[in-house]
């Protein structure tokens, strides 16, 4: 029988036995697998074995290396081995597998060409495919290579990475070569190079931090080698120094009935008496990060009782809601053991920590599905965990969520209590998974808008934009018909087929208005906008609608607040499907001084127009839009 399965042998040896060391132990290493396969009957191809010897220093190479393997000599490979789709080279520099990747992202990017055509997907189907397609490819592996902005070795690669989200972003909006790729990361809804290959190696580096207990992969973080620092620096000092741990146990279900009704059930459930012990649970966080819960309950059908508690800083909303219920427990518990109720009911409006309850699964909050087991285990009466709706005037649900908001907002309150943990009250509980998980989230979005608005250079375009801009694009054009969308997004970004950019760019001699005729009149945004005679009636009708919408007319906007008011987004596309602004008027038409030459379709110009239009190319960084 032949082994077709990889056997890899590995040596880690002192750096003063040199070549030989590895060589003798590597050796020895085969000749133990060789008779392990003649005791079993396997037999090993020796034409497939291969050996790749890593290390940076280059006086290695100026003598052959290789090993014996039986009667075969194996050299050691001197170009790059592929292994699990990692290409590896001997010098550890993976450029030849950024190579191979970028390669693969190009060849995906054109054949998704026809689908960010003009008659393809809306703007955000294609943002969609570009992320899922090629995105993906060109980042595969990026967690081993990438360093760090402006680390030697690794500038070279990002830049391959910017210029294809350059494309990805033209593909989505349209929009031409000549526009600030600022605006371009901006309106496509993209993010740059940097922040998609800082956000991967954090990620990598949180996956490594969720381990369970045990797991060697855990450890590389805060050790001495180079990849052990590099991961916590991307984890930063939160995830390194004290951090929620998590186990690896034997499923166990949940010895409690989940109720999860739908909305309009829920409510009636929660607002009928039941036996036993009715609880309410709630969590609740503040913007600066605070945290706390309250548990509470009817004493004798009148007066509210309950605990409060804050948990500090370092804890997330889902963390607080997981805490609650594990609290609720203990309270049903105790009241058993004293009361011997019939019954345990617990109310939350939080489906993730019910959920999260249900499972002992290696993650954020698996402490509190095992806590909540462990209680449970001593309680001898039904429990049930049922879910109500939040904010719809529920009693129980209301009063717990006041009070949860006042122990995480106001935690001097008389009443709250601070967690205590080894018997040291006010010490702040271990930093949350969770917490890691949406600080990187976070980062990713703000490292993107912050290297955007850097390479803005239209002032009003960046101000305006400052006011409206989420981390998102505007969902408006995102989803309207792509030549619509494109056309909106070359005159939100200044460069469009108006008279003005045209000269600017070289395609034209003169900058007058080829819709109205008028002489000496620039065609500008603003014109086309307000003051053309040739699109007076559609005029009336988007300030009409802009008027309503924003109680400000047109003698109150600047172009560039109009389009960055996203209120006034609908109107807009309304004025493009219905004039042909931002589009070239064919020859026949200028000839006859015809007043619209609007297609049925309503499709912005051709890519092969747009190759023809930019007789050079300024990538990212020319003008601010005219």
């Amino acid at each position: 029988m032949a082994a077709s399965n990889t056997i890899t042998l590995l040596s880690m040896v002192d750096k003063r036995e040199g070549y030989e060391g590895v060589q003798q132990q590597l050796e020895e290493a085969a000749s133990h697998a060789l008779q392990w396969a003649r005791n079993n009957a396997v037999s090993f191809d020796t034409e497939k074995t291969e050996a790749i010897w890593l290390s940076r220093k280059r006086k290695i190479w100026q003598t052959d290396l290789s090993i014996q393997v039986g009667p075969a000599t194996i050299p050691f490979n001197r170009s790059e081995t592929k292994w699990l789709g990692m290409w590896i080279d001997c010098t550890m520099s993976f450029r030849q597998h950024h190579e191979a990747m970028m390669k693969g992202a190009r060849n995906a990017q054109a054949r998704l060409r026809r689908l960010a055509g003009r008659m393809g997907l809306v703007p955000d189907g294609v943002r969609r495919t570009q992320v899922a397609c090629v995105q993906a490819v060109a980042l595969y592996g990026s967690e081993l290579w990438w360093k760090g902005e402006a680390v030697r070795g690794t500038i070279g690669m990002a830049n391959d990475l910017q210029k294809l989200v350059n494309q990805q972003a033209r593909n989505v909006t349209g929009c031409f070569r000549s526009t600030n790729q600022g605006e371009l990361m901006l309106e496509s809804g993209l993010r740059c190079a940097t922040s998609l290959l800082n956000n991967r190696a954090r990620r990598f580096a949180l996956r490594l931090a969720s381990l369970p207990q045990g797991d060697g992969a855990g450890e590389i973080i805060g050790g001495r080698s180079e990849l052990g620092k590099r991961l916590t620096t991307w984890l930063g000092p939160d995830g390194t120094n004290d951090r929620e741990r998590t186990v690896v146990c034997e499923e166990e279900t949940l010895q409690a009935e989940i109720v999860v009704d739908e909305r309009k059930k829920a409510m009636e459930e929660a607002a009928t008496a039941r036996d036993g012990v009715m609880l309410w649970a709630d969590g609740s966080s503040t913007e600066d990060g605070a945290c706390g819960y309250a548990v509470v309950w009817r004493k004798k059908g009148e007066v509210w009782k309950g605990h409060r508690v804050h948990l500090g800083y370092n804890q997330e909303a889902y963390d607080a809601e997981c805490a609650t219920i594990v609290r609720a427990l203990r309270v049903g518990r105790d009241r058993r053991k004293q009361q011997r109720i019939s019954k345990i009911t617990i109310f939350t409006d939080a489906q993730a920590a019910i959920k999260r309850m249900q499972t002992l699964d290696v993650g954020p909050g698996q402490i509190y599905a095992l806590q909540a087991r462990w209680i449970l285990a001593e309680i001898d009466c039904p429990v049930e965990i049922r879910w109500c709706p939040a904010h719809e005037g529920i009693a129980g649900n209301e009063k717990a969520d006041k009070w949860a908001k006042v122990t995480a907002g106001q935690p001097e309150t008389h009443g709250v209590k601070w967690l205590t943990i080894d018997n040291r009250p006010r010490r702040m509980p271990p930093v949350s998974l969770a917490r890691l998980f949406r600080q990187v989230a976070e980062k990713k979005w703000a490292e993107a808008k912050d290297w955007a608005y850097s390479r803005i250079t239209n002032p009003s375009y960046n101000v305006k934009c400052r006011q409206w801009r989420k981390n998102r694009p505007d969902p408006a054009p995102a989803k309207a018909r792509k030549g619509i969308a494109s056309r909106y997004y070359q005159l939100k970004t200044g460069h469009a087929l108006t008279g003005m950019y045209l000269k600017w760019i070289g395609s034209r001699e003169d900058d007058t208005c080829w819709w109205c005729h008028r002489p000496g009149i620039t065609q500008t945004r603003e014109h086309l906008f307000k003051t053309c005679t040739a699109w007076r009636r559609q005029q009336k009708v988007l300030w009409k609608e802009v008027r309503q919408q924003t109680r400000r007319g047109r003698d109150r906007f600047w172009i560039a607040d109009l389009f960055a008011d996203e209120r006034c987004t609908e109107a807009i596309l309304t004025f493009l499907e219905t004039t042909d602004v931002g589009r070239r008027a064919r020859e026949e038409d200028w000839e006859n001084g015809s007043e619209s030459s609007l297609e049925e379709d309503g499709d912005v110009v051709d890519m092969g127009d747009e190759e023809e239009l930019m007789e050079v190319e300024v990538e990212g960084a020319g003008g601010g839009g005219v």
